[in-house]
Order: structure tokens, then C-alpha cells, then sequence
């Protein structure tokens, strides 16, 4: 401790009206604060408690994505069952019968005006009808589906006979068909051998390998090459479906029946038709890592190449064939980077798309595929697994890098945690414009760093351990833990939400007074809300503490309150404040001395 000065002794006195945010580094300015949790910025100058926040939902699984989507969305599982859902429009729809991924993956999505897609089910949902479907199909009809299928249909019948299963489908140079017969249960029904999966539809892409029905009478060398041909698998467009609804004894069924073509599509040789005793049918996509959509497209990354899915059409990503004036307005498009590494994550902005490399981001120019250009540029890119802290706000886009967290406004990347111990982990991410709200683990514990983007201040909040994902949707921002969808910030008044918040701060002071000079007082200026209180203390350089001080809410006191703190002379202190409920503090004067020790 320092002797007191006892002559020529002279006040000063000094006001901090502003205060900066958290600044965890060495340089550091008048009003900056060293520690800080549930403390905003949303009042500055002045510096307050974070907003309530409330519960919108709650679900018995395991929440495993989160997006938003006209409101909020979310995966969940269910552990005991591995039973899936999607949760839109606070109602669940469930998907188990639809996905073969393992439920404790990650799922991401991207929207168009129709539709979600979910990877890495790789799955649509369809937000009319309210309806899944898969992209990846991969069906195959034999003459045994075709026993079974007609021991359903006509509960249980006898089996159809040798000489009725010897094919099951024909084909011509435009079309394949399911064979179709009928029987007597109750009047004349009609059976079809077999149907094709109900998601395909006219423009898909497929694979269709076949088992040609074998005549002896035509098998020369040409007729066997041309049974190979088939049996190795061709693609085709489709052009058309036929669908039937015909009765049966289980009931009323609607069945895709025949695919349409452009005509010689099939190349049936010398044969105007011929027969089929076994069908595959495959629709498959990429193994999608990174997703975002923009003008009507899906956008994705995988490993070192980008994919655009079909104009307006999500579950299309093979279709690469040009219009009746040989352009691609409509086509899927494919190409790969010549930068070194794997993308990282891809978002659209300003109205383009970017796909970042760790040391790379790629610009795609272009309005079509016939058009598209990457322009690369070589900087701090997106760190490798951060792909979910990807976002854009206040005209700019925002992502953690390996060395900081940086914005990026198609100039060069300039970093923002200057300020910051980065020393986190990044998890996910959003904005509203307003704020950049980063959700990270710090010291096995999740933390909330909110940046506020326009007087580029940092806070740090606290959020429940097991938090997992964020996401926004105008000015709302949502946290989603595993089993709950809370609201962290939006316009609704704090007096509709319950929660009580606990918060703390503290901050440093040296100033280089501790020659011929000493701090005397410091007063705050200060406002509670109802049922709020707080209280804060000094602590020393040498360890030593002084006085709690503190106050309740009082009703009878309005428009904000002072209090008045002593100090002991000393190189430097720390005020630590901590409370409940709504604090706002509005100024600090510093009442400093000078004079003589003898």
C-alpha cells in the first residue's frame, strides 16, 4: 500500500459517460471492461443487463439441426427409438422412414419457396402438402416383389402362376411399362406387376439398369451385347409418368405405372418393344457437406467442388442438358476449385455466392450455369468445421477464421476479436444486423459473444450448458439446447418474458495515478427496474478488498440513483459489480488527488 500524501494535496475529478465493451487485451481505454457476463450494449452510451429471454418450445428427443424458415425450425430424435422429426410450424412431422443417416448427425438445410432440404437424409420436405420425400431412390422390381405384392392386394390370394411372372415390364424406344393383368374378387380388379417410386417425376435424371427377358429364338451375338448394354445400366430424362388409382381389396391405390421419354431415348436395336424381368431405377445427388440457396437453387460444397442444384427443382442435381436453344438456363452445374483444401461453407450475399476455403474465398459471378465464374481470393478464410458460424449482417459477412473472427465485404477480410482471448471454440452463429451473435465453448463451457456491429463493442453472455444452435429470422434471435427453442432477442417487451437475469462486470482501473496521485472517491450513476439489486466491491493491487456497497430497487426513486465508493491510494483497482434483474449504469466519476508525502 502507498503512504498517504499530506500536503499541497489537490482534487480532480474525472467522468466516463461511455462505456466500450469488453477488451481482454493490454491496451486498453477509458471504459472498457476486463470481464463481463449478460452485460449489452443495447443502451449505449450507458452500459445495461442483457434482455430476458423465454422458452418457445420444448421437445421430448434430442434437438440434432436448427435453421430458420418463416419462423424457426428444428430436427429432433428420440434416443430409446431413433425416431425422427422436423419441427415446422411448432408442429412435428416425422421422417424415420425417410432417412438411413445415423440421428446423433448434424442436419443443415436450405429452403426454396416449396421446400426444405435436409442433409444428410438428403431428404425434402414440402411445406404445402406438408410431405417428405427422398432424392436418392434406388428401386428395384422382381418377379418375387411381384408375388408379394400381389398376395397383398388381394389379401392373401393365391400366387400367380409360372406362365404370369415369366416378365414383369416392357419397354419401347420412349417408354417402359409395368406389365398389368387382372382377377376376380368382388368384381374385375385390375393388378400392376409393380410401380415406380411416387417422387419421380418429369425432368429427373435416372439410372435404369434392366434384365432383359431372354428368348432363345433371338439371342445372336448383337441381341446379347444389346442384353449387357441394358443389364449395365443407361441414363435417361424423364419426360413424363402415367399414375393409376384402381381399386383393390385393402383399398383405393394410386400407382406411378409407366415412364414417358423423348422418343429413341431407348435405343431397342431392331426390336420395336421388348421385355423385362427385372427393373432398377436410381436417383441419386452428391454427398452434400455445405448448403445455402440463392436464386431458386440449392448450393452446395463438397471436398474441392461446388454443385448447383436444377433451377427451381432441389431434389435434381444430375440434370446437365441444355434447352432447345443449346443454352443451360435450367441445368445443374458442377465444377472444382484449383485452390489447395476442402471447402469449409458456403453463403450467399449481396447477391452471389461465396464458398470458402480455410485460405480462399471464391466469388461465383454468372446468372446461369453456362455463365458461372469463380474469381478466388486468397486470405483468412473459414476455419475447417466452423461451417454453421457462417453468416452475413450489416452489409457484410461474418465468419471465425483460424487466427480471429473476421467481416467480409468483397474488399479483404478484416478482423474483429482483436479484443478478444481467442481462445474459444466456435459452434454456431447468427445476426440480426444489429448484433453478431456467436455461440462458442470456452473452458468446457458454452458462453454467447455478441458483437455489436455498428459501435464494434463485445459482450459476453451466459447461455445454458447445453446449447447447441442459433439461428435468426429478422430481428429474433433464437438458441436452440438439446430439448429447447428459447428466444434470446427480439422486439417484445421484457415484462412478457419471466426470466430473472443474473449478471457481472468488472473494471479496471489504473490511469498511471499512482506517483504523487491517489483515487479519493468513485460515484455511480446508476437505474434498477423492479425487483432488481446489485452491489459491487474494490479490490486492490495488493489483494485486499474493501466494503461491499449496493442497492435495492426503490420505487420512490426515479429517473436513477448515485452512489459513492471510497478508495484507498493505490497503483491500480478493479470495481467488481454483480446483481439480479435490470441495472443500468450511466456514468462514473472518478474524484482523483495530488499533493506531497511529507
Amino acid at each position: 500500500m502507498l503512504p498517504f500524501m499530506t500536503s499541497k494535496v489537490k482534487f480532480n475529478e474525472k467522468a466516463i459517460r461511455s462505456f466500450l465493451g469488453l477488451n481482454k487485451g493490454e491496451d486498453m481505454s477509458v471504459g472498457e471492461i476486463t470481464e463481463s457476463n449478460n452485460m449489452t450494449s443495447l443502451y449505449f452510451p450507458a452500459l445495461g443487463t442483457r434482455k430476458k429471454r423465454m422458452t418457445l418450445s420444448e421437445t421430448e428427443g434430442i434437438i440434432n439441426g436448427f435453421s430458420t424458415f418463416e419462423g424457426y425450425i428444428y430436427t429432433s430424435y428420440i434416443p430409446e427409438s431413433n425416431r425422427m422429426f422436423l419441427n415446422y410450424d411448432s408442429t412435428d412431422y416425422e421422417f424415420t422412414e425417410f432417412t438411413d443417416s445415423p440421428p446423433e448427425h448434424i442436419r443443415r438445410f436450405a429452403a426454396l419457396s416449396d421446400c426444405i432440404l435436409i442433409i444428410p437424409d438428403n431428404i425434402l420436405f414440402y411445406t404445402n402438402s406438408r410431405s417428405f420425400s427422398r432424392i436418392c431412390v434406388s428401386n428395384s422390381s422382381t418377379i418375387k416383389k411381384v408375388k408379394d405384392k400381389f398376395a397383398l392386394e388381394t389379401n392373401n390370394s393365391s400366387a400367380m402362376d409360372n406362365a404370369q411372372t415369366r416378365y414383369i415390364a416392357s419397354y419401347t424406344h420412349n417408354s417402359i411399362s409395368y406389365r398389368k393383368t387382372n382377377y376376380s374378387i368382388n368384381g374385375i380388379k385390375d393388378f400392376y406387376y409393380s410401380n415406380f417410386d411416387v417422387s419421380l417425376k418429369p425432368g429427373d435424371i435416372i439410372n435404369l439398369k434392366m434384365t432383359v427377358f431372354s428368348d432363345s429364338a433371338e439371342e445372336d451375338n448383337a441381341y446379347r451385347e444389346y442384353v449387357q448394354k441394358m443389364k449395365n445400366g443407361i441414363s435417361v430424362k424423364i419426360k413424363d409418368i402415367t399414375s393409376v388409382t384402381h381399386s383393390t381389396v385393402i383399398g383405393d391405390i394410386t400407382e406411378t405405372v409407366a415412364l414417358i421419354f423423348d422418343d429413341n431415348t431407348i435405343d431397342c436395336g431392331k426390336y420395336k418393344s421388348l421385355k423385362i424381368s427385372k427393373i432398377i431405377v436410381e436417383r441419386g445427388m452428391p454427398v452434400l457437406e455445405n448448403i445455402c440457396s440463392h436464386n431458386n437453387r440449392i448450393w452446395a460444397t463438397a471436398g474441392n467442388e461446388i454443385y448447383t442444384s436444377k433451377l427451381g427443382d432441389a431434389s435434381e442435381w444430375n440434370d446437365f442438358s441444355v434447352d432447345s436453344h443449346g443454352l443451360l438456363p435450367y441445368a445443374c452445374f458442377n465444377t472444382k476449385a484449383e485452390t489447395g483444401g476442402v471447402f469449409t461453407g458456403i453463403i450467399a450475399y449481396n447477391n452471389f455466392v461465396f464458398a470458402f476455403k480455410e485460405n480462399a474465398i471464391h466469388k461465383i459471378y454468372g446468372n446461369t450455369p453456362d455463365e458461372y465464374l469463380l474469381y478466388t481470393k486468397i486470405c483468412s478464410g473459414l476455419k475447417n468445421g466452423s461451417n454453421l458460424c457462417l453468416c452475413t449482417g450489416a452489409d457484410s459477412i461474418i465468419y471465425p477464421s483460424s487466427d480471429g473472427i473476421y467481416t467480409y465485404s468483397d474488399d479483404f477480410p478484416k478482423c474483429i476479436s482483436e479484443k478478444l482471448n481467442y481462445s474459444f471454440k466456435p459452434v454456431d452463429a447468427c445476426s440480426n444486423n444489429r448484433y453478431y451473435y456467436l455461440l462458442a465453448s470456452c473452458e468446457n463451457k458454452n458462453i454467447l459473444l455478441v458483437y455489436d456491429l455498428r459501435r464494434k463493442i463485445w459482450h459476453t453472455q451466459d447461455v445454458p450448458e447445453d446449447s447447441v444452435f442459433l439461428a435468426s429470422h429478422g430481428k429474433d434471435i433464437y438458441l436452440a439446447t438439446k430439448s429447447k427453442v428459447l428466444l434470446v432477442d427480439s422486439s417484445l417487451e421484457d415484462e412478457e418474458k419471466k426470466e430473472n437475469v443474473l449478471w457481472s462486470f468488472k473494471m479496471d482501473f489504473d490511469d498511471r495515478l499512482f506517483d504523487k496521485k491517489g483515487y479519493g472517491t468513485v460515484s455511480l450513476r446508476y437505474s434498477l427496474e423492479k425487483n432488481a439489486s446489485f452491489k459491487v466491491r474494490t479490490i486492490y493491487d495488493d489483494n485486499t478488498k474493501g466494503a461491499i456497497c449496493g442497492a435495492i430497487y426503490d420505487e420512490s426513486q426515479t429517473g436513477g440513483c448515485t452512489i459513492t465508493i471510497p478508495v484507498k491510494r493505490c497503483r491500480k483497482f478493479t470495481l467488481e459489480f454483480s446483481g439480479r434483474g435490470f441495472f443500468l449504469l450511466k456514468g462514473l466519476k472518478l474524484k482523483f488527488y495530488q499533493g506531497s508525502e511529507m
